[in-house]
């Protein structure tokens, strides 16, 4: 993974559900180590790995009254269909995932730039510094 231009690339948009667990596995295997102790070197990992794009949708969807729950309430929410695979499988999580997110996008935001203020945040591990 490290060779194959997804990690440390800029250009590369990460979008993900709920993921802090997903990301502290990608660093544990991608930096062959333990998970760091702190929150704040973990934070500086995740974004030397996968830059500022990364976007959670559980962080993004606290800023709207109409989407709560999980993945699968949410795409059914924004009448997204599962169009491959079982809930909880990665494939068909990821597809349904990214497929929400696009979805989100252009019904809650006006400017498809407007989601970028909300990038680099991982739900359950905001801190003050991230938020500004």
């Amino acid at each position: 993974m490290l060779t194959s231009e997804l990690v440390s690339n800029p250009s590369v948009n990460w979008v993900a559900f709920h993921s802090a667990y997903d990301f502290g596995y990608l660093v544990k295997i991608l930096k062959r180590s333990h998970l760091p102790t702190s929150l704040e070197e973990f934070l500086s990992i995740v974004r030397e790995l996968f830059g500022s794009n990364v976007y959670d949708m559980k962080y993004i969807m606290q800023y709207s009254n109409a989407l709560v729950g999980g993945l699968e309430g949410i795409a059914n929410t924004l009448n997204v269909d599962r169009v491959v695979g079982k809930a909880h499988q990665a494939g068909s999580d990821s597809l349904l995932t990214w497929q929400t997110f696009q979805k989100m996008v252009k019904t809650y935001f006006i400017d498809v730039n407007e989601v970028q203020k909300y990038a680099g945040v991982i739900f359950g591990l905001e801190v003050a510094s991230c938020l500004e």
